[in-house]
């Protein structure tokens, strides 16, 4: 934050974030990375950049969501306009918490992007193909159209991708037709 010419730095207690051990309950400054900066408006390409402040600082106010990945890392659940839209990549490093990255819903180290390839055998690189890594794919495609794929993002836990749909959309009114490409890669008639 900015207020008269001075940051204002964050603080959240890393047991908020379901970080253990000495200094859990000691308020520490948050810092964001920038690359997960870039994969925030990389994989959230249909949100004006002027919005990501917001969201990061909605998301940070909290109540928080959070899901233990191990290895000094949790995944705080992130909120575009009220909807899951996938994890902030957190750690504790040198008395801050870190925001290293941040993961689409479906990707690969999510229990929905788990999920996901334990329903369907999808892996990273299919999701990178299908470009199902990206917001704009469930906003400007066909996916829900076709109710096959779309239970299966929703057995998955990747229904609020669908509700993405109402609250932003591109600047071209172009709907990408992928649904028939997905079904067959999948092998759903």
């Amino acid at each position: 934050c900015l207020r008269e010419d001075n940051y204002i730095w964050h603080k959240i207690k890393p047991a908020s974030f379901k970080f253990r051990g000495l200094l859990s309950e000691m308020p520490m400054d948050v810092y964001i990375q920038e690359h997960a900066l870039q994969r925030l408006k990389e994989r959230l390409d249909c949100i004006p950049h002027f919005c990501f402040n917001s969201y990061l600082a909605g998301t940070l106010m909290g109540p928080f969501e959070v899901i233990e990945a191990g290895d000094n890392r949790n995944l705080v659940a992130f909120y575009t306009a009220g909807i899951k839209a996938g994890y902030l990549v957190t750690s504790v490093y040198e008395g801050v918490i870190l925001i290293r990255s941040f993961l689409f819903l479906t990707m690969d180290n999510t229990p929905e992007g788990k999920k996901l390839a334990e329903i369907t055998g999808l892996q990273k690189t299919d999701k990178q193909f299908l470009h199902i890594d990206k917001q704009s794919t469930f906003i400007n495609s066909d996916i829900a159209d076709n109710t096959n794929l779309k239970k299966i993002f929703i057995d998955a836990g990747c229904e609020s991708l669908f509700k993405l749909k109402d609250e932003f959309t591109l600047l071209s009114d172009d709907k990408l037709s992928i649904a028939d490409k997905m079904a067959l890669f999948l092998g759903i008639s």
